[in-house]
């Protein structure tokens, strides 16, 4: 039994609910805001003790997604380098919250055949990391806190006596919590109207398969008969981990030929797979990594500056996406790949010149229409003769408007390409224009996010040009898979497992053949009978549709709603959890909840890209920040921690040394 009141004491609580990267990262900050009160004076005015109960239906401590006991074919897409859970880096004392290795380097220490640092772990191999990381995190609670591990699922919340939260659980008696935070990272979405019938189609037709857009981990692929037809919707990360899953997965393997590409070996029981999507591709390879793990580029156009600038033109402050921020996004990346070519030919020196030519006109422009024209024209004094304007959406959709005459002619077309985006790949993320151009998404994310977030841009804007468009090919641009999986994928299409049906491909259901057919309509031929149609793509966040018994109930009862962009007449409902700026505490019908926290996945469309898992060494990026928000509010409010800001000291009111119990 878990409560507040036990053995006659009063006790102090807070409950995580969620316990993946998200729920660690708030756990680890809290550790290290506890630890650093040792030696404070503070003054106890009664005998409460703190307790923390973590709650997790699946592993405490990775979570369902990263989760030990899946197929080391599942990768992660950050490089091991450039991940972390620890708030800061080793300090050569013992490994702790605040002071801890990256993914990297205890890859390195604890197997270090197979670790690879610069590679791509796999996920199974996270969730070791995160479980080595959440130990390290218990170790240190237990000396201020009742640490309560509950493996179980929360089906309620409810305002109880006091200011406190009663947790209903599925097997555990109920629980009262003082503070709760909602890390519940990824659930399932109720279906929409068109997959809601290939299911029920699967249903009525006994050799015809749906497997619904889930973690591949969860997705019954076993299932799936040797030799049959499979079809795959979408082309994503979660693409390549079910071409894996069905290939290396089944005891196939690829072996290296002389000229640098793979070969496949096949043991007869892999599928045959069909791909389609609207990009008709798969996603392009992140370039080698040649930059350290704490590289961050600082864009010079594409600034926080010229944002805030235009909003004190536009109406309410609401920007237009793809008239005020994508023009100079792409006017960023264009100076990068320029750049990129002059360092290369011509040496660093003349670059640097090149760039402050560039910055120097840019002081004057106002009209971003000629910014991309501008930077062309000096490029082309400087050497550079056939840059051409960058258009993210072109680059994402290489053959848009094309049409094929047979699917011969789009598979060597598809061949090409994947040919080239291998040799781009292996340029660089540095000195690779392309690769290195498209790499620095990832760095301008905090300004991305300072246009978007909390309703930056307009209703429309933010549902048709950002979600709608741009999230899907920053996604394909920028968090594509390793090398090694474009390598694969020309392997498996030499010996015709996989094909890729062509652009704007299309799925139905065949009542006469018993299946599935996917077709594209740029090439003529294209049509393709499956018996197992599988959705690759990662379920959109709309807590509307949200089939979590916890979020339903919230909504419900009104302690979560849903974040509604509006302008004037005009408003968007974005499915993310309403929630205020940091500390993030959910806005109910009533108000904000300020004994309640929301982080991550749910509020994915409030703000945007909480739907990572990892941080990167050294520097703290938003990830750290909003776990580090949540625990200094945590600790003021349930620790009675007042914070001197002159002196960064802490003055502790309450807290106690006790032990840890688990329910399972």
């Amino acid at each position: 039994m878990f409560n507040n009141i036990i053995d006659g004491t009063c006790r102090k609580s807070l409950a995580i609910i969620g316990c993946g990267p998200r729920g660690i990262s708030v756990l680890e900050r809290l550790a290290v805001l506890l630890s650093s009160t040792e030696g404070n004076n503070y003054n106890s005015k009664c005998s409460a003790d703190f307790v923390i109960y973590v709650i997790d239906a699946y592993e405490i401590g990775a979570g369902r997604i990263w989760r030990e006991n899946q197929s080391h074919c599942l990768l992660m897409n950050t490089p091991a380098r450039e991940t972390t859970m620890f708030s800061g880096t080793p300090d050569g004392g013992d490994s702790r919250p605040g002071a801890g290795p990256s993914l990297a380097e205890w890859w390195i220490e604890n197997d270090p055949l197979n670790a690879a640092p610069d590679y791509f772990a796999p996920r199974a191999v996270y969730g070791k990391y995160l479980h080595f990381v959440f130990e390290k995190i218990v170790e240190c609670l237990s000396k201020y806190a009742t640490i309560n591990l509950i493996e179980d699922i929360a089906l309620d919340l409810q305002q109880s006596t006091y200011n406190t939260w009663e947790v209903f659980l599925q097997k555990n008696k109920n629980l009262i919590a003082n503070r709760v935070v909602l890390t519940t990272g990824h659930t399932l979405t109720e279906l929409d109207k068109t997959h809601a019938e290939f299911q029920l189609f699967s249903k009525l037709h006994t050799k015809a398969h749906y497997i619904r857009g889930d973690s591949v981990a969860d997705m019954p692929l076993d299932n799936i008969a040797p030799n049959s037809n499979v079809g795959i919707i979408g082309s994503g990360l979660a693409f390549y981990d079910i071409m894996a899953s069905l290939t290396e997965g089944r005891g196939g393997h690829f072996t290296l030929k002389d000229d640098g590409q793979y070969s496949y070996v096949t043991n007869g029981l892999e599928p045959k797979i069909y791909a389609g999507s609207r990009s008709g591709i798969p996603f392009p390879a992140r370039g080698i990594n040649e930059k350290s793990s704490d590289y961050s580029y600082k864009p010079s156009l594409f600034t926080a500056k010229r944002l805030e600038g235009l909003r004190k033109i536009r109406k309410q402050g609401k920007l237009d996406f793809n008239l005020d921020v994508l023009p100079w996004v792409e006017a960023e990346i264009l100076l990068v790949q320029a750049t990129c070519i002059i360092r290369n030919k011509f040496g660093g020196e003349l670059a640097s010149q090149f760039i402050k030519i560039v910055l120097d006109d840019f002081k004057e422009i106002i009209n971003v229409e000629l910014s991309q024209k501008i930077i062309c024209h000096i490029a082309k004094d400087f050497g550079v003769l056939n840059l051409m304007p960058v258009n993210l959406y072109k680059w994402s959709r290489p053959f848009h408007e094309q049409k094929f005459k047979n699917p011969k002619e789009y598979l060597n077309s598809i061949k090409e390409w994947v040919m080239q985006d291998i040799i781009s790949s292996m340029q660089g993320n540095l000195n690779g224009p392309f690769k290195a151009a498209t790499d620095i998404l990832r760095d301008i994310r905090p300004i991305l996010k300072l246009a978007v977030d909390f309703g930056g841009l307009t209703p429309q804007s933010h549902r048709d040009d950002f979600l709608g468009s741009f999230v899907s090919i920053y996604a394909m641009l920028n968090a594509g898979p390793p090398l090694d999986r474009l390598k694969q994928v020309l392997a498996l299409m030499e010996i015709g497992l996989l094909t890729f049906v062509g652009p704007n491909s299309k799925f139905s259901m065949s009542e006469a053949n018993n299946g599935f057919l996917i077709s594209s309509p740029d090439v003529d031929g294209a049509e393709y009978l499956v018996e197992t149609l599988i959705d690759s793509r990662v379920p959109r966040t709309n807590v509307m549709i949200d089939t979590s018994p916890l979020i339903k109930q919230l909504l419900k009862r009104g302690t979560l709603t849903s974040y509604i962009n509006s302008l004037d007449d005009i408003s968007f409902n974005t499915g993310g959890v309403a929630v205020t700026t940091s500390p993030f505490h959910p806005i109910s019908i009533s108000g904000s909840e300020k004994s309640l926290y929301v982080l991550g996945v749910p509020t994915e469309n409030t703000r945007w890209l909480m739907l990572t898992g990892t941080s990167r060494p050294k520097a703290w990026g938003q990830f750290t920040q909003d776990a580090n928000a949540i625990a200094e509010d945590i600790m003021s409010a349930l620790v009675l921690v007042n914070f001197n800001e002159d002196n960064n000291n802490f003055l502790i009111e309450e807290y106690n040394n006790v032990r840890i119990k688990r329910a399972v």
